[in-house]
C-alpha cells in the first residue's frame, strides 16, 4: 500500500466513520432491529407496564406515597388481595379493541420531560445503576424507543411534583422505520406542549395499531378481558414474582378492557399468577375443582389419609442454598464448567425455582380453559420458564428431561434469578450461564416433586379422544382415509403410497419413495431422527438432479459444500411450522430444508386465494403468494421461488420467511404441489 501524503498509516478514529451519513443510516438500522427484538405481541403491553412498575418503585424510593393503613396489609405475600387496606400506588391499564389503543397510567414519580426528550432514542437511559441495585427492571434504555418508533402514534403526558403537566406526541414513527427515508430532516419529530387540564402526579403512555404495527388488530390478539388478566398476571412486570424485593411496593392495578363499545374493568393481581393458581374461580355447573398441594420433598412423613392420591398437581419451591448443595461435577456445563462455579452463580444470583408436576396431560387443557386463554397461545404450556429480578420474562424451553418416562408434558418449572442477571431487549434471552445453571439442575428437581407427587396425585383419566382413534384397527383407519390425490408422475408413474398423508411419518414415507423411485434421487438420505433439533439430514447432489426436475424446478448451479449438507424437517402441513417456533421446540435459522405434503388445506388455500392479505399494489408479490400462518404474535409466511438461485435445491416449490427472523428463508418441498406439477 503507499500514498503520496501516506495518510493510510496515520492515527484514525475508526467511530468516525459513523458520522454524518453513515451516522444517518445506522441510526435507522438500529430502530429496525430494536423493532424486530420486539416481535412478541405482548410486548406491547409488557414495555408500558414495565416503566409504569419501575415509575411507581422510584416512587417509593422518594417516599412518595404514605404509608399503607393496614398492618396486615404489610404482612401479606400480596398486598393487593387484602380488601380492607387502602394501597396508594396504582396503575391502570386500558386496552381499547375499537380503536386499538394501549394506554397505561400510574401515579409515580412522573417522567421530567428533558429525560423523556433524551431517552426516547435508543440505548439512552438513566436506569443502569438503578438496575444493579434491583430497584427497577428495565435498564437497556431501548423499550421507549419501541414504543414510539413501533407505531405511529405515541403519546406521553405527565407530571413532576412541583412541575406542570405537559404532554408529547410523536406520530407517523413506524411509517419513517418502514419507509426508503434515512436523513435526520426526514424524521418525525416529536410535539411536546404544556398540558391545560389537571393531572396528577404521574405518567400515562399511549400507543395506537394499525395495520403498519405487530400487533395490527388488538381484537384478534387480546381477545377477551378475562385473558388479558391472566396476560397481566403471567407475562409482565405487573405479576411480581416472589419473594418481592423491598423496594416494590403493593400496587392497586386496574385493568379497563373495551371491545364492541362495552367495558369491563378488572383487579390485577400484583404478584406472578403460578401454574397452580386460579384454576376454580367461576366453575360452571357440574365442574371438579381441581386440586393441587404444596409438598415437601425432604420429608419423609406418613401422609394423611385424606389427601393421599386426591391432587391433580403438586408443587414446590427450591431456595439457592438447597439447590447449591446437591451440585456436583455431573452438573457442570458449557460456561460454568467447575462444580464451584455452578454453585456460586446460584448463590450470588439467589436463584430460587418453582416445579409443579401434574397428574396427567388433561392438566394444561384445563388451565388453558380455567384461564380463559383464546387462540393458540401457548403461555400456560408445560415447559422452563425464567425470571429476574422479580419480573417474569417470554423465554421458554421444553423441559426435554432425560428418562422421563412422559412427563415433560406434565411439568412446569420457574428458574428465578432474584438479582442482578440481565436479559437482552425483549426478554427473550438471558446470559448462556443460566442456561448451563437449568441444565444442570432440572433432572432432580423434577425426580425430587416427582418422588414426592406419587403419594398425592390422583389417577391419570381415561383416554383422550386421540387415544381412542389410536385403539382401532389398522384396517379400521385405513378404511376410514381419503386415497391419495395426485396424479401419475409423467414417465415415472403412480407413487406406491395409496393414501393421503395424514402425519408426519406419512410424509417421510411419500419423500423417500420419490427418492427411490429417481424423482428426488439428488436428496442422499443419511439418517432420519425423532429426537433433537431437526428429523433428518440428507446431501444434496447437484449433479443427480433428474432432467424432468430440472425442467420443472430448477436449483442453483452454483451450490457449496456446506450448502450441500441439509437439515430437514417434516410436516404434514407447512404453515404448522410455526408451531414449533412460538413453542421453542426448533430453531428456524438451523432448518435447511422443509419438506410438507401440502402448505395447508385445500380449503384454507381457496380461501386464502380470495383473502390472501397482501393486495398493496405489489402484483409480483401477490402473485407469488401462497399461504400465510399467524399464531401468538409470530407470522410465516410462503411465497413461491423467483428464480433458480432463490430455489437453490431442485424440486423446491417454495420460500418460507418469519416475521421475526428477518428474510432468512425455509426452503419448501410441498410434495403435492411438486407431484402435480411435474
Amino acid at each position: 500500500m503507499s500514498s503520496e501524503d501516506g495518510d493510510e498509516f496515520s492515527e484514525f478514529d475508526p467511530l468516525s466513520y459513523q458520522e454524518g451519513e453513515r451516522a444517518e443510516a445506522s441510526t435507522k438500522r438500529r430502530l429496525e432491529h430494536i423493532i424486530e427484538d420486539y416481535n412478541d405481541s405482548i410486548d406491547v403491553l409488557a414495555e408500558p407496564v414495565q416503566n409504569a412498575m419501575d415509575a411507581i418503585v422510584r416512587a417509593n424510593n422518594r417516599d412518595l406515597f404514605p404509608e399503607i393503613e393496614s398492618e396486615a396489609e404489610a404482612e401479606s405475600d400480596s398486598p393487593s388481595d387484602n380488601e380492607d387496606s387502602v394501597i396508594p400506588a396504582k396503575v391502570t391499564v386500558e386496552i381499547d379493541t375499537d380503536e386499538g389503543i394501549i394506554a397505561v397510567r400510574d401515579n409515580g414519580r412522573g417522567f421530567p420531560i428533558g429525560e423523556l426528550q433524551e431517552f426516547i432514542a435508543p440505548e439512552a437511559t438513566n436506569k443502569r445503576d438503578l438496575y444493579d441495585n434491583g430497584t427497577v427492571r428495565g435498564h437497556k434504555g431501548v423499550g421507549l424507543t419501541f414504543l414510539a418508533y413501533g407505531f405511529n402514534h405515541f403519546e406521553v403526558v405527565s407530571k413532576v411534583p412541583g412541575e406542570e403537566p405537559y404532554r408529547l406526541k410523536l406520530t407517523g414513527g413506524r411509517e419513517w422505520v418502514e419507509s426508503e427515508d434515512v436523513g435526520a430532516d426526514t424524521r418525525p419529530k416529536a410535539a411536546p406542549e404544556e398540558l391545560e387540564e389537571d393531572f396528577e402526579r404521574g405518567t400515562k403512555v399511549t400507543i395506537q395499531t394499525d395495520d403498519t404495527t405487530r400487533p395490527s388488530n388488538l381484537s384478534h390478539v387480546f381477545n377477551t378481558a378475562k385473558m388479558m388478566k391472566t396476560i397481566l398476571e403471567t407475562q409482565t412486570a405487573a405479576g411480581v414474582v416472589p419473594p418481592a424485593d423491598e423496594n416494590h411496593p403493593p400496587v392497586d392495578i386496574t385493568l379497563k378492557y373495551t371491545a364492541n363499545a362495552e367495558t369491563e374493568e378488572l383487579d390485577i393481581q400484583d404478584r406472578y399468577r403460578y401454574p397452580h393458581e386460579k384454576l376454580n374461580e367461576d366453575l360452571e355447573d357440574g365442574q371438579a375443582p381441581l386440586e393441587t398441594i404444596e409438598v415437601d420433598t425432604e420429608s419423609d412423613a406418613e401422609v394423611d389419609a385424606t389427601l393421599r392420591n386426591a391432587h391433580h398437581g403438586v408443587y414446590s419451591f427450591f431456595d439457592s442454598e438447597e439447590i447449591a448443595e446437591r451440585i456436583t461435577d455431573s452438573h457442570t456445563g458449557e460456561y460454568l464448567t467447575e462444580a464451584e462455579d455452578i454453585k456460586e452463580y446460584i448463590r450470588e444470583h439467589e436463584l430460587e425455582v418453582y416445579v409443579l408436576y401434574t397428574y396427567s396431560n388433561e392438566y394444561r387443557d384445563k388451565l388453558k380453559k380455567r384461564w380463559n386463554i383464546r387462540g393458540n397461545w401457548s403461555f400456560h404450556k408445560p415447559g422452563i420458564r425464567i425470571a429476574s429480578d422479580g419480573m417474569i420474562s417470554l423465554w421458554h424451553e421444553n423441559t426435554n428431561l432425560s428418562y422421563s418416562g412422559g412427563r415433560n408434558q406434565r411439568l412446569w418449572f420457574l428458574y428465578h434469578f432474584t438479582t442482578d442477571v440481565a436479559p437482552d431487549s425483549g426478554r427473550n434471552d438471558f446470559p448462556n450461564e443460566t442456561k448451563d445453571v437449568i441444565h444442570g439442575t432440572k433432572q432432580f428437581l423434577h425426580s425430587d416433586v416427582v418422588s414426592r407427587a406419587e403419594d398425592y396425585l390422583r389417577a391419570a383419566p381415561p383416554q383422550s379422544a386421540r387415544d381412542s382413534e389410536l385403539q382401532k384397527t389398522p384396517l379400521e383407519r385405513e378404511l376410514e382415509m381419503d386415497d391419495i390425490s395426485v396424479d401419475p408422475i409423467e414417465g415415472v408413474g403412480p407413487i406406491p403410497h395409496l393414501k393421503e398423508p395424514h402425519e408426519e411419518q406419512d410424509v417421510i414415507g411419500v419423500f423417500n419413495q420419490l427418492a427411490g423411485m429417481g424423482l428426488l434421487n439428488c436428496y442422499k438420505p443419511s439418517y432420519f431422527t425423532g429426537i433433537g433439533a431437526f428429523d433428518g439430514f440428507v446431501r444434496y447432489d447437484p449433479e443427480s438432479v433428474p432432467s424432468r426436475l430440472h425442467e420443472v424446478f430448477p436449483g442453483s448451479s452454483s451450490i457449496t459444500g456446506q450448502q450441500s449438507a441439509i437439515t430437514l424437517e417434516f410436516k404434514r402441513r407447512g404453515v404448522d411450522i410455526i408451531e414449533h417456533i412460538v413453542n421453542n421446540t426448533k430453531e428456524w435459522q438451523e432448518m435447511d430444508l422443509l419438506v410438507c405434503w401440502e402448505l395447508e388445506d385445500s380449503i384454507d388455500n381457496a380461501e386464502e386465494d380470495e383473502n390472501d392479505g397482501n393486495s398493496d399494489g405489489d402484483s409480483t408479490a401477490t402473485e407469488n403468494f401462497a399461504a400465510q400462518r399467524e399464531l401468538a404474535g409470530k407470522t410465516v409466511t410462503f411465497r413461491r421461488p423467483t428464480s433458480s438461485e432463490d430455489r437453490r435445491y431442485a424440486g423446491v416449490t417454495h420460500i418460507g420467511t418469519l416475521s421475526s427472523a428477518g428474510q432468512v428463508p425455509l426452503r419448501t418441498i410441498a410434495l403435492k404441489d411438486l407431484i402435480n406439477q411435474l
